[in-house]
């Protein structure tokens, strides 16, 4: 709706990021397994995201079809990789209180973030706040990237004797 499309078209820019996303599935294995982790995580959402700040830039419904069917692929992978890795480094003991915590962190970041953008798309526009957002998205991986390095890396090895145990 910030570039002026039409319920359809935000449905079809929408379907594109589905689209591209679906294609990430059978990929996200080869992916991880060819760059690692770290570079997968990080390197997709920053394409994500850079991709959201290239439509702020210049909003257009092509635009916004374009952005959406390119992002959809890294950020699935990015985001698909970061919940394994997460899954593969927690303690097995612990797995289950890791994930739901980590799944309430995001739920609560996410509603915060939520209202705040719809009280300051009223003050400063929507695509200020998106923009801005982005922005902040893509400099928060900085700090992102630092803290996976720090994190032991999950192997095959180490997840099938896992399994075994």
């Amino acid at each position: 709706g910030v570039v002026g499309a039409t319920a359809t078209e935000r449905g079809r820019a929408n379907s594109a990021f589905a689209v591209s996303a679906g294609v990430a599935g059978p990929l996200i294995g080869v992916v991880i397994k060819r760059l690692g982790y770290q570079l997968t995580v990080v390197g997709g959402a920053a394409v994500a995201y850079s991709l959201i700040v290239v439509l702020v830039i210049w909003p257009s419904f092509p635009m916004a079809v374009i952005a959406f069917f390119l992002s959809g692929l890294p950020f699935t992978v990015s985001w698909v990789g970061s919940q394994t890795w997460l899954l593969l480094t927690a303690p097995r003991s612990m797995r289950g209180r890791v994930v739901g915590t980590n799944g309430a962190v995001y739920s609560c970041f996410t509603l915060i973030t939520m209202l705040g953008s719809g009280v300051l798309a009223d003050m400063i526009g929507v695509r200020w706040v998106i923009g801005v957002a982005a922005g902040v998205a893509l400099i928060g991986l900085v700090p992102v990237h630092l803290l996976l390095r720090s994190v032991p890396k999950p192997t095959d090895a180490s997840a099938e004797s896992e399994g075994q145990k």
